[in-house]
């Protein structure tokens, strides 16, 4: 949600990135039209999907990114279903990358939120996450991972959380 925590999150990665001269793009799965995977693989054969949707556009700025930012809250234990969609999707693009080749040395940051507090809310998330990073070439450069939000309610109260994500962001353009 772009007025919720992980909108907060975003919104001082965009204006670090926006201070290292960097034109970011905010992407936000749910707003979009994106088919499930259906395992065909038919994205092994010719480099491209067969479903003609908004992963088209995801996978053109993941392709041009220098940075690649994953905000997620922790839902159930995991990501919620819009951003598992794009990880799921992003298999075309790993086809690409491997039928044709294709530019390596992103850096990826993790960037996540847990009601509840310790860090173990956050297993499941970075299981998901990292591997997704690795196959897509995506070197891992960080992560923020925020616990016990329901208390706190808005991570602008909590003390340094916004210079960390800055120079964490900062720090991985320069890369």
């Amino acid at each position: 949600r772009p007025d919720g925590n992980c909108g907060i999150l975003v919104s001082w990665a965009v204006e670090a990135a926006k201070d290292a001269g960097c034109t970011p793009r905010v992407i936000y799965p749910h707003d979009l039209d994106i088919h499930c995977c259906i395992g065909c693989y038919q994205c092994y054969n010719t480099g491209t999907c067969v479903f003609d949707d908004d992963m088209t556009g995801i996978i053109d700025a993941v392709r041009g990114a220098r940075l690649l930012i994953v905000c997620t809250p922790v839902y159930t234990n995991t990501v919620p279903a819009g951003l598992k969609l794009v990880i799921d999707r992003m298999q075309a693009y790993h086809a690409e990358r491997t039928l044709f080749g294709g530019r390596s040395g992103h850096a990826g940051i993790l960037f996540s939120v847990a009601g509840r507090k310790g860090g173990d809310n956050f297993t499941c998330v970075t299981k998901v996450i990292i591997p997704f990073f690795h196959n897509l070439g995506i070197e891992p450069a960080g992560q923020v991972l925020i616990d016990s939000v329901d208390a706190a309610r808005d991570i602008r109260v909590l003390p340094g959380r916004e210079d960390e994500v800055k120079r964490l962001v900062l720090a991985a353009l320069r890369r």
